[in-house]
């Protein structure tokens, strides 16, 4: 049976308000809960900007996975939700320069296009599972 090792809170507000966890660690692995482009008032940076909300996103994906001791190349799958596949598409090139410049393997990846996100601005949210390594 899985059990939650440790969770951390990194937008606590807005976990509780709504009844998540950002990162939580269990068994191994780190699993991201879906995140989107905001601020710290779940305000959408970047609205109608999918290469912005990219680099957003990814750059809170380094935050996370540096703070777990573990990187890109630690990450094994990846979904994106989007509203705009072809924008997606697009943009792809701001979300590969994170695997690229950690010299990472692209992770198996699942991309979704969607009728609508956590709100109307929000044009994508990503989830990640990242293997731990056995120092962090």
């Amino acid at each position: 049976m899985a059990r939650i090792d440790r969770v951390r809170h990194y937008r606590p507000d807005l976990e509780k308000a709504v009844g998540f966890s950002q990162a939580v660690r269990s068994g191994g692995w780190l699993m991201l809960a879906g995140l989107c482009s905001c601020d710290e008032q779940a305000l959408c940076i970047g609205k109608d900007d999918m290469a912005l909300q990219l680099r957003t996103i990814y750059q809170e994906i380094e935050t996370i996975l540096r703070d777990h001791g573990i990187g890109f190349a630690d990450v094994v799958r990846e979904t994106i939700y989007t509203t705009d596949l072809n924008a997606l598409v697009a943009a792809g090139a701001e979300r590969a320069r994170f695997y690229l410049e950690a010299e990472a393997a692209f992770p198996a990846a699942t991309w979704l296009q969607v009728s609508g996100l956590f709100g109307p601005d929000f044009l994508l949210e990503v989830e990640i599972t990242a293997e731990l390594s056995a120092t962090s």
